[in-house]
């Protein structure tokens, strides 16, 4: 973005000289808009341009930092046509203020052009009444261009105050000194380097910025799945404990079948015993308390193997729900773990989004 330069002056004339010498000097490294005392303060700039006369009034308003005065010159010419006037004769040098009418009147000096009696009408100062008497009695006017030539405002306001014979000359549009041109420029171009190297700092931060809201964004979503996977391993820790329960009733009820199978042994040994004292009354029941035992020991066979698949099976699990703790204990610390990462994020947030404000404001 280039920077913005606003010429101010009392006229667009006086603008249009000053835009001359920026457009001149400077090319389109600026922006510039010419605007009048009146309405210059509307528009926001970067630094304002005015006549070396108005230095000061700017300088107090706005720091030297905004202010770049131009020590504008007449060319030689002007100063010739003054030179043919005859000496001792009185000229009024027509001006908007004092201050601007005594660069005018240095320069004259400094031309040794100090053999006329030069009288100054500043009429922004004076009243108007005062400045038609001041001109009906004068014999040569002299000023810029922007003030005495015959469209501006001698004519278009005093023309009935001015003598028929009168003598007007008009500087044509001026030339800035070098020296104030050579302030100007080293101003300017330093302030377009200071805004390259915001420009490049805002960008970086915003780069910075856009990163990092990814990251946190990422991280978030990071965070919701550990989240959902704490829960679902707290889930299958509950299950693997109601296993692990559910086996261990079932130990209750295998010692209560081994319990009752070998009961059942026992009286089908004592039937058989029974059945034997009973001689040959006794001998089929002696064959139904065989088969009775029989089915005990095998009963008890049954129980044994299912002891063994159970303590297989309770091994199994006793592994199964250390290693769902040890998971469920890794999930919750990775966990932890994120939403220290977010944390750590959110602040890198606020520090990448004050960088960005400053970049901005700088």
């Amino acid at each position: 973005m280039a920077i913005t330069l606003t010429l101010v002056a009392i006229n667009e004339s006086a603008a249009q000289e000053l835009e001359t010498v920026i457009i001149n000097t400077l090319g389109n490294i600026a922006e510039t808009k010419k605007a009048t005392f009146r309405e210059y303060i509307n528009y926001p700039s970067d630094i304002y341009v005015c006549f070396a006369n108005r230095e000061k009034d700017f300088i107090h308003k706005h720091g030297a930092e905004k202010v770049i005065a131009l020590d504008m010159r007449p060319p030689a010419h002007f100063f010739i046509q003054i030179a043919r006037i005859p000496e001792g004769e009185k000229v009024v040098l027509f001006n908007t203020s004092q201050s601007g009418a005594d660069i005018t009147l240095k320069l004259l000096k400094e031309y040794h052009l100090d053999h006329l009696i030069y009288d100054v009408i500043a009429f922004d100062e004076i009243s108007e009444e005062v400045t038609r008497q001041k001109l009906s009695e004068a014999k040569y006017i002299i000023g810029n261009d922007v003030f005495v030539s015959k469209d501006k405002i001698l004519y278009t306001r005093f023309a009935r105050a001015l003598s028929p014979d009168v003598t007007v000359i008009a500087s044509p549009p001026r030339e800035a000194t070098p020296a104030s041109v050579s302030r100007m420029a080293r101003k300017v171009i330093t302030l377009a380097q200071n805004h390259d190297t915001k420009q490049i700092l805002l960008n970086q931060a915003r780069r910075i910025n856009d990163s990092i809201t990814h990251i946190a964004a990422t991280v978030e979503e990071l965070n919701a799945s550990q989240e959902g996977l704490v829960a679902t391993m707290q889930e299958v820790t509950m299950i693997s404990n109601k296993a692990a329960i559910n086996v261990n009733n079932t130990h209750k009820i295998l010692d209560t079948i081994r319990q009752i199978a070998s009961q059942t042994n026992l009286l089908g040994l004592n039937a058989s015993i029974e059945a034997a004292r009973a001689g040959d009354y006794g001998r089929g029941f002696t064959v139904v308390a065989d088969e009775v035992r029989k089915l005990s020991i095998q009963s008890t066979a049954s129980v044994k193997s299912i002891r063994t698949i159970q303590e297989q099976m309770e091994f199994s699990m006793s592994s199964v729900i250390r290693n769902t703790q040890q998971t469920a204990t890794i999930t919750q610390e990775q966990a932890q773990a994120t939403q220290s990462i977010t944390i750590m994020i959110n602040e890198l947030q606020q520090v990448s989004v004050e960088m960005l404000r400053m970049a901005q404001t700088k």
